[in-house]
């Protein structure tokens, strides 16, 4: 069993590739360049927004489609200038991890989705092959061949056990021309809508409003028509008893006006979008699946079905 891995790291400016079998290579690069070309096409305006935040995409591929049994996880990367292309890391031979209808659990899927993760978060790389350094080797699922013959003895007088080896064996004979996809179900980042971006609302006018001057004396008694300052007045003289003109009131001054509650103060603010919940997905099948599935797997459950992205 090989492993290798293939394709781009945001701390190179190309492709990058190490253990991977020159034919197997040769048919993911041009199995990759069809595939998500349709993808793009299918996704349409929603591709720049999708491509980051896709699941990591494992997978397993039976011997009949590329010569022989493959196993890994294709992470969502891109170059040291933003050209997007996935990170591949994989297994190749006939001694590679089992399907997953056979082995369920895949802790090895696990444990490689973990590494890929981990590397892509590296600013620096110096060589290729680094890229495989602590990567954890799969163990082979007992009774996971694809003889066309099996041959066991076992201890006791009961076959049932025997025939369970074999019904193992069978599936994974089954495969050989099959492959297998799946996504693990995670909380993912909501992607931005532009409709649901509103622009500000203009500030509210909060000047306070001017107060009018309070009114003097003179001013009240002339609008009574009253001569103040008239020496013939009846009301002139410093004691004029009953006609003497009563002490104006002290007339308050008006309260200045209130600030206009500010914008923000009317509005209600939008809740916060709640976080995506990505579900699990798998797709099984003869061959390698299209660009509308690769389309399908990328958006997760924003997309209801395959007919969403043609």
């Amino acid at each position: 069993m090989a492993l290798g891995v293939y394709g781009k790291h945001p701390a190179k400016g190309d492709f990058l590739g190490h253990g991977v079998p020159a034919s197997v290579q040769a048919r993911l690069e041009a199995w990759l360049d069809a595939a998500l070309a349709d993808a793009r096409e299918a996704l349409g305006a929603d591709w720049q927004a999708v491509w980051p935040a896709a699941p990591h995409l494992h997978f397993w591929l039976g011997e009949g489609i590329w010569g022989e049994a493959v196993a890994g996880v294709m992470a969502p990367a891109q170059d040291r200038v933003g050209r997007r292309f996935p990170l591949v890391f994989l297994a190749t031979g006939m001694d590679a991890p089992p399907p997953p209808i056979i082995d369920a659990g895949q802790d090895w899927q696990h444990a490689l989705s973990a590494h890929a993760a981990r590397v892509l978060a590296q600013a620096d790389l110096d060589q290729p092959a680094d890229l495989l350094a602590g990567l954890p080797r799969p163990t082979m699922a007992k009774g996971a061949t694809a003889a066309a013959e099996l041959r066991a003895t076992r201890q006791g007088p009961e076959a049932g056990t025997l025939w369970q080896d074999l019904a193992q064996a069978d599936h994974r004979r089954a495969a050989a021309a099959r492959s297998y996809w799946w996504t693990e179900g995670e909380t993912a980042a909501a992607y931005p809508d532009p409709a649901d971006t509103a622009p500000p609302r203009a500030p509210a006018n909060t000047a306070p409003t001017e107060a009018p001057a309070p009114v003097d004396e003179e001013d009240i008694w002339a609008l009574a028509g009253v001569a103040t300052d008239d020496e013939d007045s009846p009301f002139a003289g410093p004691a004029l008893g009953l006609f003497a003109p009563p002490a104006p009131s002290p007339i308050p001054s008006p309260a200045p006006a209130r600030d206009a509650p500010e914008a923000a103060e009317m509005t209600t603010p939008a809740a916060p979008a709640a976080p995506i919940l990505r579900p699990a997905q798998v797709w099984a099948g003869e061959g390698l699946p299209s660009g509308a599935v690769l389309a399908w797997f990328f958006k997760g459950q924003l997309v209801k079905d395959l007919s969403d992205v043609g």
